[in-house]
């Protein structure tokens, strides 16, 4: 278990059958103890019973002292210990006695288990890097995708969508051309008051659907917030082709909802209204792109709904779709 922040707690699991066999001992090395423990030098696992939960025993502790990986022989034992992740470390361990009890052997055999369980420990800092590390990326990169999503709309919530619109227009700053078109549904606290939060739901989720359509992967899509959507996109060089392309986006926009029924059984019509405003035409920094477009979907509003405006524009000279 690990705090990732104060809003999130990671929990990493794993069956102690595949610990049992990460820790099988190597051939010709008898009576080896190998132990998984904390920074707190609490014992995780142990090949030997009943000591998972308790402390590493003394003896071997006071022999490693503050060391995290190091090899030692007293006394007592000959200790390997080898360094994992947030300070737990891999302990192995040969009593000294089962080492000397054939003398004429003993250089030889100490250097062979001191190999050995050197490279056991090795392998074992391998194994649970593998088993541990690549969870928990794949699980703080699903965390992350999560933090900045939408989960009804699968569409960028507005923290994350202002952050990669800003990040755009300060990376392309005197020489890039963009736009953006703030949506909102037609009459939707209606919709949400007579026919249920559920329809309502599965309304904004189809705003989602829609947009993700007819965007694909050219633009930043995002829910703003309730009924609010925004779609961030660069746009041509030339004026008469930026021109044309946000019109075409505003109008699509809308001929897509009008369409489109919500629910089937109940046959209710679901229409958007629709702003859009221009960088560096129409504003120079996110903020006020936002307020630009704002400001012309509360036109297109007030207008009669079910259709769109661009900032900058008369009334008689945009396309009307009421």
């Amino acid at each position: 278990v690990k705090r990732m922040n104060e809003n999130a707690v990671l929990v990493t699991s794993f069956y102690a059958s595949e610990l049992q066999e990460v820790f099988r001992h190597p051939g010709g090395i008898e009576d080896m103890s190998v132990r998984l423990v904390d920074g707190s030098d609490t014992v995780i696992y142990s090949s030997e019973e009943g000591e998972a939960g308790k402390q590493l025993p003394k003896d071997i502790s006071d022999s490693i002292g503050k060391r995290s990986s190091a090899v030692v022989i007293d006394n007592n034992y000959l200790i390997t210990s080898s360094l994992c992740g947030d300070d737990w470390k891999i302990i192995c361990s040969v009593p000294t006695a089962i080492i000397l009890k054939e003398n004429s052997e003993m250089i030889g055999y100490v250097a062979i288990v001191a190999v050995a369980a050197s490279l056991l420990a090795f392998l074992l800092v391998l194994v649970f890097s593998d088993k541990i590390s690549d969870p928990v990326k794949d699980m703080m990169d699903s965390l992350a995708t999560k933090a900045s999503m939408d989960q009804l709309t699968q569409l960028f919530n507005k923290k994350s969508f202002e952050e990669l619109a800003t990040e755009a227009l300060k990376e392309n700053e005197g020489s890039g051309n963009y736009c953006m078109i703030i949506l909102d549904i037609d009459s939707f606290k209606l919709l949400n008051d007579n026919l249920g939060h559920a329809v309502g739901d599965k309304v904004l989720a189809e705003v989602g659907s829609i947009m993700r359509k007819l965007f694909k992967t050219s633009a930043y899509l995002g829910r703003l917030g309730g009924d609010e959507f925004g779609a961030f996109f660069e746009l041509p060089d030339k004026e008469a082709e930026r021109k044309a392309l946000v019109q075409m986006r505003c109008e699509k926009l809308c001929e897509a909802f009008r369409s489109n029924y919500a629910d089937n059984e109940k046959k209710f019509k679901v229409s958007v209204s629709a702003g859009a405003a221009c960088f560096p035409s129409d504003a120079k920094n996110f903020q006020q792109l936002y307020s630009f477009a704002d400001i012309a979907l509360y036109k297109a509003k007030r207008s009669g709904k079910d259709t769109f405006r661009i900032y900058g524009e008369e009334d008689e000279q945009t396309t009307d779709e009421t």
